[in-house]
């Protein structure tokens, strides 16, 4: 069985997985191609990349916990590579998460 801490921290992974993309796609692009500014591309950009790194990781190891068919595993893991598409996963979890606390 796999710990609550894993659960959690996948759980903190969508969101910051979507705090990535609004930090490179509307601060960081922005101020770019806007402003002619990218100060901003390489640290937002590694740190979306960690993000989506570690949403990953954590994905494969909660797999089993959550019964993902390999049909629901490949979504979501596409919703990653979709910008903020991880927070249907974050919705999916919690209402699993509900689902399983009323039993």
């Amino acid at each position: 069985m796999i710990s609550n801490k894993w659960i959690k921290l996948f759980d903190v992974a969508c969101i910051l997985e979507i705090i990535g993309c609004v930090l490179l796609f509307l601060i960081a692009m922005p101020m770019k191609y806007g402003f002619g500014n990218d100060s901003l591309i390489r640290p937002f950009g590694s740190l979306h990349g960690f993000f989506f790194v570690a949403y990953v990781i954590l994905a494969l190891k909660i797999r089993k916990h959550y019964q993902w068919s390999t049909k629901e595993f490949a979504l979501v893991i596409l919703y990653a590579i979709i910008p903020f598409f991880t927070w249907f996963v974050h919705q999916k979890i919690n209402k699993f998460r509900e689902e399983n606390a009323s039993e």
